[in-house]
């Protein structure tokens, strides 16, 4: 099943999901829960109406399933919303998606660059990269001399030095056919398995969303489960990368 059949299945899965929780929202209270403090003590509050005015009161046990119903309704408007954003990336994707294979990729290319191995002496030449691709763009550098391709993924590994993290800087990794190179690999302290993060800095830029995605989609086929086993992390031109977001990430993913 090809990546556009995929895509297009997960966002008619979307569209249904996000039209039911909304069909459920509308039969649940459009109410407010906040944590107050009350003489010193942590309290549970719901919003009420009193006198034309909104105010919070403590919330009693007798309010148990007015609250389990607050809270779903809560909890539905989010999954509602990460939805919607995830069937929006899917809509703008397919619109600009088009079937390829190497056939046609190397009609596209230059006369010079598919006569290139005819021309020259390059037979069996296999390329080699070192420990890191390109060494000379490895100009961030963390508080120990370690060079990075860029400020954000210094600040990764400053985050993964202070929890004390053992990572790898872009190792290598074969997904089925296609061999990538993630921007960190880590232990897991527990149980010993690898944990992969990919970050995604120019999201926005057409070229490079579309390889992300592909990139993305073949960690999806060979069994990888975004945090679990890997990390995603992504950076717009309106949104950096949330540093107290990726702690959190880990958090979960490393307990």
């Amino acid at each position: 099943m090809e990546i556009k059949t995929r895509l297009e299945m997960e966002r008619n899965r979307l569209k249904e999901q996000i039209k039911q929780d909304r069909r459920e929202m509308r039969n649940l209270p459009d109410k407010k829960l906040e944590m107050r403090t009350i003489r010193g003590k942590r309290y549970l509050s719901k919003e009420v109406r009193e006198r034309g005015m909104k105010r919070f009161r403590a919330v009693k046990q007798i309010d148990y399933h007015f609250v389990q119903r607050v809270r779903r309704k809560r909890f539905l408007k989010e999954r509602v919303y990460r939805m919607e954003i995830d069937k929006a990336v899917i809509d703008w994707f397919l619109e600009r998606y088009e079937p390829w294979d190497d056939a046609s990729i190397w009609e596209a290319v230059p006369e010079a660059y598919r006569l290139a191995l005819t021309c020259q002496k390059f037979k069996g030449l296999e390329e080699d990269r070192g420990d890191h691709f390109l060494e000379e763009h490895l100009i961030h550098t963390n508080s120990i001399g370690e060079g990075f391709r860029s400020k954000a993924e210094m600040q990764i590994s400053e985050i993964l030095r202070v929890r004390k993290i053992d990572y790898l800087y872009e190792p290598v990794l074969y997904l089925g056919e296609h061999r990538v190179r993630p921007d960190f690999k880590m232990t897991h302290p527990k149980t010993g398995k690898a944990i992969y993060i990919e970050y995604f800095g120019m999201i926005g830029n057409e070229d490079y969303t579309c390889k992300a995605m592909e990139k993305i989609y073949w960690y999806l086929e060979n069994g990888y489960i975004p945090n679990v086993n890997v990390i995603f992390l992504m950076e717009t031109p309106n949104s950096g990368l949330h540093l107290a977001s990726l702690n959190k990430t880990l958090d979960m993913v490393l307990n």
